[in-house]
C-alpha cells in the first residue's frame, strides 16, 4: 500500500460509538475528508436547526483537517454539501452562504476555489442537523500547490467567487452540480450537456469521467432516469452514482457532477473496467461499469442490493442489504488488486430519518468491516433510493 497520512484533529467531533473511520486521509497528492458536521466531541449535535452557524462551522472543520496535511481550504477542489431543506431552503442562497463561509475561512475572492454539488434532502442524520460537507483536495507530495484553471458552461451564470462550476487541477478535471433547468422538463438532457460544456472548456470530455454522480427529483419518472442512463452514462463506462434528491425542485430534473482524468499534455492514461462476476442492475437497465480504475484510483459504482433482474435482495432488512454492498465492494476492490484498506472515502446512504439509532446501527455495521485506521466516511439518510424496496446504497474511492 503507498504512504498515507489520517486526520483526527485533537478535539474534532466523534460519533456516538467510535468507528474506525477517519475524518480526512492522503494518499499522495488526493486528500479526502469525510462529512463534517457541527458536533461536540461526544457526537451530540450543536447549534440545531441552525444552518447559518452550521455552515460556517462545517467549512471550519474542513479547514482543520486539511491543516493536518499541511493543506487548506485553497487546495480543495470539490465539496459536496448535503443539506435539509426541509422548511424551503432558498438554494441560491444557501451556495452563497457556502461561499461566505470559504471567504471568512480564508479562501479569498479570486476565482479558483473548488466546484460545488449541492444536495437538498428533506433532513439529515440527527435531529437538528442541517448540513454535512464532504471534500476532496489536491496537492503536492512536497507542498507544492497545482496550477488551476476553471470554467463555466455557456448560459450557466457564474457561482459566488471562490466557488467554480468546473475546475482543472493537474490531470483532474472537476464539475460541479448542473441540472436541467430551462431545458425540456420531460429530460434531464441539457444537464449533460452543461457538463459536457465545461469539461470541453477544460480540455476534458465526457469520455474522460471516471465518476459520475447523478441527483434527481423525486418527481421525476423513471422512465426519464432510465432514458438518461441509456443514452448519457451507458456509453461512457465510467462509476456511477443514480440516487434521487427529494427537494430538488422539479423543473432541475436532475443534477450531475463529474471526475474526470485527463492530462494536458493529452498522454495516455491508463483505464480499466471493473465488473462483478454475479452482476446486478437497476430494473430495465442493461448492464452498467461496476467500477473503473484510472491514474491509480478505484471508483467504483454505487452498490445497491439488487441482483441481475433487479429485484431488490434482503427485502426490508437495512443491515441485511448494508452487508451485501459492502460484499459487493470488497469483490470489486478485489478486481482491482485492492482490498477494503485501500478505500480512502466511502459514501454509504441509508434508510431512515433523523434518528441517532438508526445511524448508529448502520455506522456500526459498516465500520466492522474495516481495520483502523480507515479512510474518510460520510453517512447520508435516504427517503428513496429509486427502486421500492432498497434500503442501501455505498459507494467508493480507493487506492493502491
Amino acid at each position: 500500500m503507498r504512504p498515507r497520512a489520517y486526520s483526527w484533529p485533537k478535539g474534532h467531533w466523534d460519533w456516538y460509538r467510535h468507528l474506525a473511520f477517519k475524518h480526512g486521509v492522503r494518499t499522495e497528492q488526493f486528500i479526502h475528508v469525510g462529512g463534517q458536521v457541527d458536533k461536540t466531541s461526544r457526537g451530540d449535535p450543536l447549534h440545531p436547526d441552525d444552518l447559518p452557524t452550521q455552515i460556517g462551522v462545517v467549512i471550519a472543520h474542513i479547514d482543520t483537517v486539511l491543516r493536518e496535511f499541511g493543506a487548506t481550504l485553497a487546495d480543495t477542489v470539490k465539496l459536496t454539501a448535503f443539506y435539509a431543506a426541509g422548511d424551503g431552503v432558498d438554494e441560491t442562497w444557501f451556495v452563497e452562504a457556502v461561499a461566505e463561509a470559504c471567504r471568512a475561512n480564508g479562501l479569498g475572492a479570486a476565482r479558483s476555489g473548488p466546484v460545488l454539488v449541492p444536495v437538498p434532502l428533506p433532513w439529515l442524520a440527527l435531529p437538528g442537523m442541517r448540513v454535512e460537507i464532504e471534500a476532496v483536495a489536491m496537492l503536492g507530495e512536497y507542498g507544492q500547490r497545482f496550477d488551476r484553471d476553471s470554467a463555466s458552461p455557456d448560459g450557466v451564470p457564474d457561482l459566488p467567487a471562490p466557488l467554480n462550476h468546473a475546475l482543472r487541477c493537474g490531470g483532474h478535471v472537476f464539475v460541479g452540480g448542473q441540472s436541467a433547468a430551462g431545458g425540456d422538463p420531460g429530460t434531464g438532457a441539457l444537464a449533460h450537456e452543461r457538463l459536457a460544456d465545461a469539461l470541453g472548456k477544460l480540455g476534458a470530455a465526457p469520455a474522460d469521467l471516471v465518476r459520475l454522480a447523478a441527483w434527481y427529483a423525486n418527481e421525476t419518472p423513471s422512465p426519464v432516469r432510465a432514458a438518461d442512463f441509456e443514452r448519457h452514462v451507458a456509453p461512457l463506462e465510467c462509476a456511477y452514482v443514480e440516487l434521487p434528491a427529494p427537494r430538488l425542485a422539479p423543473e432541475h430534473v436532475v443534477r450531475v457532477d463529474g471526475w474526470a482524468v485527463r492530462p494536458q499534455a493529452d498522454s495516455a492514461v491508463e483505464r480499466r473496467i471493473l465488473r462483478l462476476d454475479s452482476p446486478w442492475r437497476r430494473p430495465g437497465r442493461s448492464a452498467h461499469v461496476d467500477g473503473v480504475c484510472s491514474d491509480g484510483i478505484a471508483f467504483l459504482s454505487s452498490q445497491l442490493a439488487l441482483d441481475a433482474e433487479g429485484t431488490v435482495v434482503h427485502p426490508g432488512d437495512l443491515n441485511a442489504q448494508t452487508r451485501l454492498c459492502v460484499e459487493r465492494t470488497r469483490a470489486l476492490l478485489a478486481a482491482a488488486d485492492l482490498g477494503l484498506d485501500h478505500m480512502v472515502k466511502q459514501t454509504s446512504y441509508f434508510f431512515g430519518e433523523a434518528d441517532p439509532k438508526d445511524i448508529v446501527t448502520n455506522q456500526t455495521l459498516r465500520s466492522s468491516f474495516y481495520r483502523e485506521p480507515a479512510g474518510a466516511s460520510t453517512g447520508v439518510p435516504l427517503v428513496d433510493f429509486g427502486v421500492a424496496g432498497a434500503l442501501a446504497a455505498i459507494d467508493t474511492i480507493a487506492m493502491a
